[in-house]
């Protein structure tokens, strides 16, 4: 209800506990404004989650902005979405997705991402997640984070930690453009016991849907024990 309330510059405090979804997840195409961030903050000190259990439609995420800019997440934790823990498709754009937890989602969809941006949104910022144990064993999709289809500028993927997601660490698939800075990517590809798990497994994938793919800034980034 307070997505569909706010306005720029206002902020959505959630307190600490466990918030299940409906089927729906969180959509929104509002908008903050330039400096008026809205922002979707944990309640110092406490750590909301955001369950997506009951998500059944298989490209339905746990939080999902589209066309929408000027937004700060930060603080939560989203697991369990059948689609992408966070999305941002279409042109969202300016946006900051920071120190969330995303795990255990693309549960039923077959490709996807902890977080995801795509499409034309220019100027996001993906800062100091934790992105694991995303994808469905023994298929070949599930990303920790994925930058996908999108060509616009300004997009930066920085300080995150990925690991044990079922395909790749940070996904830059049909992508251009992004600054991918300060990362951990590890063990992605496999299983908890460091068997395959059935993605390919690239610490830092770096385009391959065709031309137009890359000129990217990659650097001080760490790669380990990835499939």
């Amino acid at each position: 209800r307070a997505v569909n309330l706010v306005n720029p510059g206002d902020t959505i405090y959630m307190r600490g506990g466990t918030y299940l979804l409906t089927d729906s997840g969180v959509q929104t195409n509002r908008s903050g404004s330039n400096g008026n961030y809205i922002s979707v903050f944990n309640y110092p000190g406490e750590t909301p989650v955001l369950d997506g259990i009951n998500i059944t439609t298989s490209y339905r995420s746990a939080i999902a902005l589209t066309d929408a800019s000027w937004w700060h997440i930060q603080g939560l934790e989203i697991k369990n979405a059948a689609a992408h823990g966070i999305y941002l498709i279409g042109a969202s754009s300016n946006n900051i997705i920071e120190r969330n937890v995303t795990h255990h989602n693309v549960r039923i969809q077959l490709s996807g991402a902890g977080i995801t941006v795509v499409d034309t949104g220019a100027n996001n910022l993906i800062l100091n997640n934790d992105s694991h144990h995303n994808g469905v064993l023994g298929t070949s999709g599930g990303d920790g984070i994925g930058v996908n289809y999108t060509r616009a500028l300004g997009n930066i993927v920085r300080g995150n930690r990925v690991w044990l997601n079922n395909d790749d660490g940070i996904d830059l698939w049909g992508a251009a453009n992004v600054l991918v800075e300060g990362n951990w990517s590890w063990e992605n590809g496999l299983k908890d016991d460091l068997t395959p798990s059935g993605g390919n497994g690239v610490g830092y994938k770096l385009g391959g849907a065709g031309p137009g793919d890359g000129n990217h800034t990659i650097r001080n980034n760490l790669a380990w024990r990835n499939e």
